[in-house]
């Protein structure tokens, strides 16, 4: 018998825009995926403070213009589980 976990088969975001904050942590850009028929989503977020935009249908240039200013803001070090990524 085999498991499969359904969360496994969700397709993941697609990373559209990186930006590095002051400390060299990325604040990135997604589109998340939708469903036919669905206006396209998009969020970001920062692996150094992780803080986030995401939630309501997020246009592209609100996403982007957050995570510019956020980049420019942010002064928090990558965490140490992300740095590889």
């Amino acid at each position: 018998m085999t498991r499969t976990d359904p969360d496994a088969q969700a397709p993941a975001p697609l990373v559209l825009i990186r930006y590095l904050n002051q400390c060299g942590a990325l604040v990135t850009v997604t589109q998340n995926p939708n469903t036919p028929g669905q206006p396209r989503c998009y969020g970001a977020s920062c692996a150094g403070c992780l803080d986030a935009l995401f939630g309501t249908p997020t246009v592209l240039s609100s996403a982007r213009d957050w995570a510019s200013k956020h980049a420019r803001e942010c002064r928090a070090l990558p965490q140490p589980d992300q740095q590889a990524a």
